[in-house]
């Protein structure tokens, strides 16, 4: 115990160390001004694009270099933009004031978005004992990749919060209308929830579908008022030509340095073409799987599938991604979240899940470091290290959902204890073989189903939404 105490509290101490230390480079990077090689910058150049009433040439190449060009101490490589022309659209008003505003914006708002999507996620880490809670809370808050997009105001914990509002109707109701508003609002960055689209399709979830479309729809006339349509329509062109120059260096963008299967490919002696066929196979795998996942019926999805179903789809739809960067990789604390949460009733899954959680973010740091601080290596060992943690995050959600869906009869025939419930599965006679009059009208029989809709220790009583 004494021991198990010890070492608790010097992950603590370690990730708290790590927190300090990204604190302390955010505020170097603030002094010294090195915020203007942030991803901010061609949001920024976007932006003033849009109130220059240049719009229908947001996506010009030469055009973005000029207007970065006026930035100082810039990258000396030029930032393209490659959002939706809507994002261009919302964000234009922010033009009219000083670029560290909308630095400001993008990182501390940032931070404050993904502290309120933690909270959002309370009924189901705060039913945690207090140990677990601590060590959730210290992960998610020291986790390299959300100080990654703090410090480059990259906007994908806004995205991180969009998803979470999205499971949080669709774990309420599959079909809530609500969960396709959030999900098309998260298509600011489209790479890491097009998946999720999917997904939708494949659960024929009609309802959240046909609201995605409408909000997508509202969004891209916003688009075609605001930047025209010719910029809105060259957008497809340019996230097509930012994909080719993964494979020509262009821009400073390399499949080895982005974190998903086709980064892994990347660091093979594949040629491009064959990086690009073994990527397409692997979407088309996860396309197949996620069918396979999803496939049940809205009304028939019960509270402990569908957080599986996210958590599993979560890694799978980063890794299968085109494009990605260490930030997307966020999204990993919510999925990790769900994993937990539902392993805890199977005593083995949770402790595998456990050692997991507790290693890979401290793996991510240490190669983080490796690359970017403690001196030069052959090669960035950070991508492929947060590819291989998506990798294992998907493997785990899928063992935890077969152990759950059919769990052994030494499980099923056992105590289950439910949060302040604690019910013992006993064999019930054959109803030609017990007099009607012994039997209480209160009696219950808990099936073998019931056992498997189990996603924590509250089996029969999912989290309070609040």
């Amino acid at each position: 115990m004494r021991w198990r105490l010890i070492g608790g509290s010097g992950l603590v101490a370690l990730y708290t160390m790590f927190a300090l230390f990204h604190m302390g480079w955010y505020v170097s990077l603030l002094g010294e001004q090195r915020y203007y090689r942030s991803d901010a910058l061609h949001l920024y150049a976007a932006a003033q694009i849009v109130m220059d009433g240049k719009g229908s040439r947001l996506y010009d190449i030469d055009l973005q270099q000029r207007y970065q060009a006026a930035m100082p101490k810039r990258f000396s490589e030029l930032l393209p933009f490659n959002h939706p022309p809507y994002t261009a659209a919302l964000i234009a008003p922010l033009a009219r004031f000083p670029f560290l505003v909308l630095y400001l914006l993008f990182s501390l708002g940032q931070l404050a978005a993904y502290a309120f999507a933690i909270w959002m996620l309370h009924p189901w880490w705060g039913r945690w004992s207090r140990t677990e809670k601590t060590f959730f809370l210290v992960i998610a808050s020291t986790f390299v990749c959300v100080f990654h997009a703090v410090h480059w105001a990259n906007p994908a914990l806004f995205v991180f919060l969009l998803v979470v509002l999205a499971f949080r109707s669709s774990y309420r109701k599959p079909s809530a209308v609500s969960s396709g508003i959030w999900l098309a609002l998260s298509t600011i960055k489209p790479h890491m929830v097009i998946g999720l689209f999917w997904a939708f399709v494949c659960g024929r979830r009609w309802r959240p579908l046909f609201s995605a479309t409408l909000t997508l729809g509202a969004l891209i006339g916003l688009a075609i008022t605001v930047v025209g349509v010719e910029g809105t329509l060259s957008f497809g062109q340019t996230a097509l030509s930012t994909y080719r120059a993964g494979e020509t260096g262009r821009f400073g963008i390399k499949p080895e340095n982005m974190p998903n299967f086709r980064g892994l490919l990347a660091l093979t002696d594949l040629s491009n073409s064959g990086v690009a066929s073994g990527s397409l196979a692997f979407v088309a795998a996860v396309a197949l799987f996620l069918f396979w996942l999803w496939r049940s019926r809205p009304k028939d999805t019960d509270p402990a599938s569908e957080s599986l179903r996210w958590a599993v789809t979560i890694p799978l739809v980063l890794l299968a991604s085109p494009h990605l960067y260490g930030q997307d990789v966020s999204l990993a604390v919510f999925s990790g979240m769900l994993l937990y949460d539902a392993a805890r009733n199977l005593s083995f899954q949770r402790r595998m899940v456990g050692v997991f959680v507790l290693i890979a973010p401290l793996a991510s740091q240490i190669c983080f470091f490796l690359a970017g601080r403690f001196g030069k290596v052959p090669w960035n060992p950070w991508p492929p290290c947060n590819a291989i943690i998506l990798l294992v995050l998907a493997f785990l959600a899928l063992v935890v959902m077969i152990s759950i869906k059919y769990p052994r009869s030494s499980e099923v025939a056992g105590p289950l204890k439910m949060g302040a419930i604690s019910t013992v599965v006993r064999p019930v006679p054959h109803a030609s073989a017990r007099p009607k009059q012994n039997i209480p009208k209160h009696a219950v029989a808990i099936r073998r189903s019931d056992y498997a809709a189990c996603d924590s220790q509250e089996a029969l009583v999912p989290p309070a939404m609040f």
